[in-house]
């Protein structure tokens, strides 16, 4: 299918001008417009006289109106919509009591500075309705939505090389988690315990994505990289804010049969390329200074539901990528590209096929095996030229659908071989799965004394509410650590195999009865996408944890290639005498114990990513739009913001000028968020997420 690109290049002002609390206005009733495009007068000319003064009144006291027309303007909302310039001017503005204004005044805001861009007025208002704006378009004057490069002299950018990756400069994020290793930690300590709290916010950024949106942006050369799951890459000036460009692909029409729309954590940098894995299943290589494609490659079929939604591993002048589709019944794989020409190297499947090894654990069923889809972030060490990933659940979740057995190599931590993608080794963290309580996340590398002995170890927790300490080399079980709530697993054996509740594994005769289990957690998990950090110097392992249970019936279910097939029917419930979901935890991994524990006022979930720097601070987020940042030793809290929306993204530090950033994504509107709210008093904050970048005053 033919794929259309739109590239823009430019250097636009940023809307974002305070990390003050806000709440959205209320929605006024009003006529909503026909859907359309701005182009067809769809405010009135008194409307925008009122735009008018308001914004003298509210905005120029900090804007000029060139800030907010022409060529800027242009590069910034043209293909966007009227919906999301009201939702970022009443979300960030007016400076320091943004969201003050009534809705009826940010529409014609909105009007004013459509009326400033040579748009015609008609004979309708524009109504203060936010999804009544996103059907109106902002077109073009010319009625295209097509904007020219415009002509600039080349950035200077500096090769990102395969040793830079291995061995990052302290004010470095290039990767997911900064570090092959996925510490998720910054040496950097500018920003430290005696003065984050005099943490301000430079820019912020109203994204495209308002739903499931989970960023987490690399910085690379002075720019930041940042995907949304519709579609887009966008390429910031790390320091101002201002655009450098934006790269939108166009999906197919059907593009929802791919799981992973919707949903895009971020992209990867090597050379001077961006590599980017998109929901239609593609890896595209795109210039990183100017975001024009260089080329793309298919990696696999979306129809059947698979496609990416994270950052691919780069090593070893290798691209390699896990799939996500595993709610879609898609079989999971992962995919190794040359780097030049994104030619396929190796590919490596995560369940077997008839008569591989491990066929003959998915019991009798004609279904063939399904799942393990490898959708998270990958860890790699250098020294074995290995590769780790985690494999999400089986396909029918319920082994009453699939039959008996362990389900390989589902819920598992796999060691592959970068050069060949052959299996070294697995571990199964929850075999024989009927509750996607599943393994699909990263895998720590760390290096431990345990019983006097040095260790190449890694740390792997899952949704299930357990730890695991692994021997790098070899897979051996070395520990767990319960981190969270749960009722399935009572212990572990030596050779560390979970001893599950058998009170609460299903039978066949439980098929469509009557009988409900009461399982914890729920099974969007004692954690999900909030990736854990770890600090070498405190010792300690930092996550956020959320506790819950969900009432479980076993159901029949006819398989139906590209659709959920699980095999269960599952509300979420408070854990019984918990007054709180979340919780950010600091474990120590040699003994499980916890040193420390913090949790919101209300109770809300944990949603964010930790981010440990060297300034003795950790950094985390709730569903409850709290950005906070604690003690490393301690857990004291030491700051924190509520921002527009739930915390959904990873955040990051890097340094640019010898001045230390702290950037986050917020208003994901993540499952976490979604499926917790109603336990803890969650508002779940309408509108787009936005990128929210911190630095200490100057």
């Amino acid at each position: 299918m033919e794929r259309d690109k739109l590239i823009i290049l430019a250097a636009t002002v940023v809307l974002g001008l305070s990390a003050a609390a806000f709440m959205r206005p209320a929605q006024a009733q009003q006529p909503a417009p026909v859907p359309g495009s701005v182009l067809d007068g769809v405010f009135t000319a008194a409307q925008a006289g009122r735009g008018e003064s308001t914004f003298r009144a509210a905005c120029a006291s900090c804007h000029e109106t060139t800030e907010f027309s022409g060529g800027r303007f242009r590069l910034s909302w043209v293909g966007r919509t009227a919906g999301d310039l009201f939702d970022t001017i009443s979300t960030l503005m007016p400076e320091g009591d943004p969201g003050s204004l009534s809705p009826n005044e940010y529409a014609s805001l909105v009007a004013y500075l459509l009326r400033l861009n040579g748009y015609t007025a008609g004979d309708v208002e524009l109504p203060a309705d936010l999804d009544a704006l996103r059907d109106v378009d902002i077109d073009d004057l010319d009625g295209s939505v097509a904007i020219e490069r415009a002509d600039a002299p080349r950035r200077a950018w500096e090769p990102i090389t395969g040793d830079r990756l291995l061995a990052p400069r302290d004010g470095d994020w290039m990767t997911h988690r900064r570090t092959y290793d996925v510490n998720g930690f910054s040496p950097l300590d500018q920003i430290d315990r005696t003065n984050v709290g005099d943490l301000r916010m430079v820019w912020a950024y109203s994204m495209r994505d308002n739903s499931r949106w989970v960023p987490t942006p690399i910085v690379a050369n002075g720019l930041m990289y940042v995907a949304e799951g519709s579609g887009r890459v966008t390429a910031f000036d790390a320091v101002t804010g201002d655009v450098a460009w934006m790269h939108q692909r166009s999906y197919p029409e059907d593009i929802q049969k791919s799981q992973a729309y919707g949903r895009h954590r971020g992209v990867s940098v090597y050379g001077d390329t961006i590599y980017w894995g998109t929901a239609d299943a593609a890896l595209v290589a795109l210039d990183a200074v100017t975001g024009e494609q260089r080329w793309e490659v298919s990696t696999g079929d979306y129809e059947l539901g698979l496609g990416h939604s994270h950052p691919a591993l780069i090593a070893d002048g290798k691209v390699i990528l896990g799939f996500a589709g595993g709610d879609r019944s898609a079989r999971g794989a992962i995919t190794a590209h040359d780097a030049e020409t994104g030619e396929r190297l190796w590919i490596t499947y995560t369940v077997p096929a008839p008569g591989e090894p491990g066929y003959e654990t998915w019991g009798d069923n004609e279904i063939p095996p399904l799942g393990g889809l490898t959708w998270n972030t990958i860890s790699y060490d250098p020294e074995l030229n290995w590769m780790f990933i985690g494999t999400g659940q089986p396909t029918p979740w319920a082994a009453t659908l699939r039959g008996p057995g362990d389900a390989l190599y589902t819920n598992s931590v796999l060691a592959l071989d970068i050069a060949t993608g052959e299996l070294q080794w697995h571990f199964q963290v929850v075999p024989a799965d009927n509750w996607d309580l599943d393994s699909p996340y990263e895998s720590m590398l760390v290096d431990l004394v345990i019983g006097g002995v040095p260790r190449k170890a890694l740390i792997h927790t899952s949704k299930i509410g357990w730890g695991v300490v692994l021997e790098r080399e070899t897979g051996r079980f070395l520990n767990a650590f319960r981190t969270g709530y749960d009722n399935l697993i009572e212990g572990w054996t030596d050779s560390g195999s979970p001893i599950f509740n058998r009170a609460l594994l299903p039978t066949l005769d439980d098929v469509d009865s009557d009988r409900v289990f009461e399982v914890c957690p729920h099974y969007h998990g004692a954690r999900n996408l909030n990736s854990p950090s770890y600090n070498a110097a405190t010792g300690l392992y930092y996550v956020g944890i959320n506790n819950s249970c969900m009432d479980v019936t076993f159901v029949s279910q006819e398989y139906t290639p590209g659709r959920l097939y699980s095999g269960i029917a599952a509300s979420v419930k408070a854990v019984p005498g918990y007054d709180y979901v979340g919780e950010f935890v600091a474990f120590n991994p040699l003994t499980g114990r916890r040193a420390w524990e913090y949790r919101s006022p209300n109770g809300a979930a944990m949603t964010a990513a930790a981010l440990a720097t060297g300034g003795g601070i950790v950094f985390g987020g709730d569903a409850d739009r709290r950005f906070f940042a604690l003690d490393a030793d301690t857990g004291e809290l030491l700051w924190q913001r509520r921002l527009n929306g739930d915390i959904s993204g990873a955040p990051v530090t890097f340094e640019v000028g010898g001045r230390q950033y702290v950037a986050v994504g917020a208003g994901g509107r993540i499952g976490q968020t979604t499926s917790y709210a109603r336990l803890t008093n969650t508002t779940i904050s309408p509108g787009s997420g936005v990128m929210w970048v911190f630095a200490l005053p100057e």
